[in-house]
């Protein structure tokens, strides 16, 4: 499924910037998710420089080819010219001995793209001689995928995705070579395809007044649904729910599922597992090895945790422990609100600033 290709274009004879340089596609698999007629490659590539040689990066560029190697289209960000493009992803400087993560930039298609195979390549140059110049390949093919769980939204009445997995998103850029992340041990990202939910009003607003106490959210105390059948394989009901200046991180960093606060986690089988978080203190319903049915209440929408809001944090991933990988989710049978209008679905994706209703 997938070829790493490292290399190098060694223009000192004296030294090899490239020694010890590689890249590593993170997920090893990445998933085509879709949405209507665009399908996106949520990857991340990891970039190690265990040489002696600082470098920095100077270009991206993805040729999409198709089944037969044919070159479809191709696109690139740089640093070359008036417009240096590749100053977008940030963090360009890869010391020696140091690591970096790159979120994908090229990964939206139109639907009807060839994605059979996708070859990044990744230019570097040397930071204090610029005749240095390391270039690396990583080969993906991306591979097509659907829950096998049927899902619905695990909340009633309007509902606006607050921050979900785009592009931009807090869940989608999370930094695996961070010092808190590295603490924590994750090696992985499964909050890929998370979802922030709150409930909102018809303008929009998700909490009354100044909105400085949880019981002025409009999420308050609303009730959690299970998306799925399943069974229970973890739960938490006895975090306070506080602010957001009263999350012990050290403890966290000690046992990170602290960071969901009160929690649920179902085993839908099939190597899919939903996990809810942030509910009220007291409120969750469910104990491990008991079965739930989909549309089941769970427990209600509280503040605890590493919550900055009053609001469910959802994501599916394919297994219970803390560090498993994210996989998309699809609902059944819910509305778009459009202005003054509403869009039926029986079953798709969602995204940040959605606004969303279970039918």
């Amino acid at each position: 499924m997938l070829q790493l290709v490292p290399f190098a274009l060694q223009l000192l004879a004296a030294t090899d910037p490239a020694a010890g340089v590689t890249v590593t596609v993170k997920p090893e698999h990445p998933i085509i998710e879709t949405r209507g007629p665009m399908r996106y490659v949520n990857c991340d590539f990891l970039l190690q420089n265990r040489g002696g040689e600082a470098l920095r990066l100077e270009e991206i560029q993805v040729s999409v080819l198709d089944r037969g190697g044919r070159l479809v289209q191709r696109r690139f960000i740089s640093g070359n010219g008036t417009s240096p493009s590749i100053e977008t992803v940030g963090k360009l400087d890869l010391e020696p001995g140091a690591a970096k993560l790159v979120f994908n930039p090229f990964h939206t298609f139109e639907s009807g793209t060839p994605l059979d195979a996708l070859r990044y390549e990744f230019v570097l140059l040397g930071r204090g001689d610029e005749r240095m110049q390391v270039r690396l390949e990583a080969t993906v093919t991306p591979r097509s995928w659907r829950p096998r769980t049927d899902l619905v939204l695990p909340l009633k009445g309007r509902i606006i995705v607050w921050d979900g997995h785009d592009f931009y998103s807090h869940h989608r850029r999370l930094d695996l070579t961070h010092p808190i992340i590295r603490r924590i041990g994750l090696q992985n990202n499964p909050d890929r395809y998370a979802y922030d939910f709150s409930i909102v009003d018809e303008e929009g607003r998700m909490y009354r007044g100044q909105g400085k106490e949880p019981e002025a959210w409009l999420g308050w105390g609303v009730p959690i649904l299970a998306p799925g059948a399943g069974t229970v394989v973890e739960s938490a009901n006895d975090a306070s729910d506080h602010g957001p200046d009263k999350m012990d991180f050290e403890a966290a960093l000690k046992s990170p599922r602290l960071t969901c606060g009160n929690h649920v986690v179902i085993d839908h089988g099939n190597g899919e597992f939903s996990v809810l978080c942030h509910m009220k203190q007291g409120s969750v319903r469910v104990k491990p090895g008991d079965h739930v049915r989909q549309g089941e209440q769970l427990g209600q929408m509280g503040f605890s945790g590493d919550a900055i809001t009053v609001h469910l944090h959802y994501q599916l991933q394919d297994r219970r422990e803390f560090d498993g990988e994210g996989l998309p989710s699809y609902f059944s049978r819910f509305r778009h609100w459009l202005g003054g209008r509403t869009l039926d679905a029986r079953k798709g994706q969602i995204d940040s600033g959605d606004i969303v209703e279970a039918r």
